[in-house]
């Protein structure tokens, strides 16, 4: 039943650093004692084959990528990627943010709803849907005969012990291949007999309450089903019925919001927020109430602020911003009453001691920690390359030279860019002053048309024909398009049930 609260995934931030520096350096970008040059930027753009456009914008996302990659590999080096619970507040906010709004609304949905038992028991014996416990012994339905052979004798040990008396929760949960059930020891809520693999949806509305079946042969391996008790099941149904009242109740409750805060929104708001995103650094303090509430306001800083947590593909960006900033004025509208209404909800999380839990924020850490050494290692900044017993300065070096070694591998279709987690970029950014000039950007995109002209005239035959060129490295160009506007990007596909 959790509310959808996702942020708006339209929204982009401009690249640019924290500050200018004289327009006469050769230095695009100073971050974390490291310099991107002109002709470092012009290099890389004459490197990638294929069609090029040679403007600010592929400059920008060049020099933004660098960046990015720049201050991780540095912190990497500095050891400052550790999944500290400030580094992870900081880098993971948006997340943290929706999480609680989310909680505190579930909270709000389950108080307010009316679901019964009465109105348990009669859906249960409706028998429409049911909710079952399973292990699977997984094998592929093209292995060899002697690995299916090999699989189902597993799970008929499983079954004698189960018959013995064995417990079916742990065993599922210590032994079940099935990864979608695993953490809940093999339990799957409410479903229709079709949404099943026909062998197992068969053998699970064959069962009794509180009945176990014997082996399953079905598409991804064999099954043995449990069709719970009604008071087992009784959790799902509650959930189930709760979800079915929580879009009127939503709804309610923020109308009741609006009216207990009094919250309103300034004349001029839609005109300042499509202002602010042509210049995100000189407003990301900016105090000017965009609404107002009892208690509080949601400023243009805020606006930005959440204009930075979708910002962490560096590629997609500048694309992400301008087909907002060419949305319709709606678009903006929803935002600002959408991001007033997550405001009121964490201050009434806050207010009613409403957070994540210690295990949830353990979860936050390990994921992050998880995505750190994903990208860690996608950059080749191994034990090896970051020697700890090595210097400072040469751990310093030593990330520089991957940063350059990723480059190359980019423009070489070895490696792929990969958008730092959450709103670490943005966090490393705050942390690490950077420097940015717009004229030396200019200066190495000139410098790479000079050197695309010349290898042009170079390349042309005799009758001045140039040969076409392969098509552009994945890693480099900018995605077509981007997400849709006005709403949050649409989820991804379920992967099938492996019941």
């Amino acid at each position: 039943m959790r509310r959808n609260v996702m942020v708006v995934v339209g929204l982009a931030a401009l690249v640019g650093g924290c500050g200018m520096f004289s327009a006469h350096s050769d230095a695009i970008e100073e971050a974390a004692g490291q310099t991107f040059t002109a002709q470092r930027l012009a290099d890389i753009m004459t490197s990638i084959k294929g069609p090029m456009q040679f403007d600010v914008k592929t400059g920008a996302v060049i020099t933004r990528l660098w960046t990015d990659m720049t201050l991780f590999a540095q912190a990497a080096a500095a050891n400052k990627l550790t999944a500290d619970s400030s580094l992870v507040a900081d880098a993971m906010w948006p997340t943290i943010i929706q999480a609680t709004a989310a909680r505190w609304m579930d909270s709000v949905v389950v108080h307010k709803s009316k679901v019964t038992d009465a109105m348990i028991d009669s859906a249960y014996k409706a028998d429409q849907v049911r909710a079952v416990e399973h292990v699977l012994v997984a094998v592929d339905s093209t292995a060899p005969k002697e690995d299916k052979d090999k699989a189902r004798k597993k799970a008929e040990r499983f079954l004698a012990q189960l018959k013995a008396g064995a417990s079916f929760a742990q065993l599922a949960h210590d032994s079940t291949d099935d990864p979608g059930s695993k953490a809940d020891s093999g339990w799957y809520g409410l479903k229709p007999k079709a949404t099943w693999d026909p062998p197992f949806g068969n053998a699970l509305w064959a069962l009794k309450p509180g009945e176990i079946s014997g082996v399953v042969a079905g598409r991804f391996g064999f099954h043995i089903v449990r069709r719970p008790s009604d008071a087992e099941s009784a959790r799902f149904w509650r959930d189930s019925l709760t979800r079915a009242t929580a879009g009127p109740i939503q709804s309610a409750y923020l109308n009741e919001l609006n009216t207990t805060y009094n919250v309103k929104l300034d004349a001029a708001a839609l005109p300042h927020m499509r202002a602010s995103l042509d210049d995100l650094e000189g407003h990301e303090n900016d105090h000017t109430a965009l609404s107002t509430f009892n208690g509080g306001s949601f400023t243009t800083g805020d606006f930005i602020h959440w204009a930075r947590a979708a910002t962490s593909d560096p590629i997609r960006g500048t694309d992400q911003l301008a087909a907002f900033k060419a949305g319709p004025d709606s678009n903006f509208v929803g935002l600002l009453k959408y991001f007033t209404q997550v405001a009121l909800l964490i201050k009434e999380a806050d207010k009613n001691h409403v957070g994540l839990t210690p295990d949830e924020w353990k979860q936050m850490e390990t994921a992050f920690a998880a995505a750190v050494d994903t990208i860690k290692m996608n950059m080749g900044l191994t034990p090896a390359v970051l020697d700890p017993k090595a210097s400072a300065h040469d751990r310093s070096r030593a990330a520089a030279e991957r940063v350059d070694g990723f480059f190359n591998d980019l423009l070489a279709q070895k490696a792929q860019p990969r958008p730092l987690p959450g709103m670490l970029s943005a966090t490393l950014r705050s942390r690490e002053k950077t420097r940015f000039n717009a004229v030396a950007l200019q200066h190495g995109i000139d410098l790479a048309k000079a050197k695309h002209s010349a290898d042009s005239l170079k390349a042309s035959g005799p009758g001045g024909a140039v040969a076409p060129p392969p098509a552009a490295p994945s890693g480099m160009k900018p995605a077509p398009g981007g997400p849709p506007i006005g709403g949050a990007a649409p989820p991804p596909p379920a992967p099938p049930k492996k019941p």
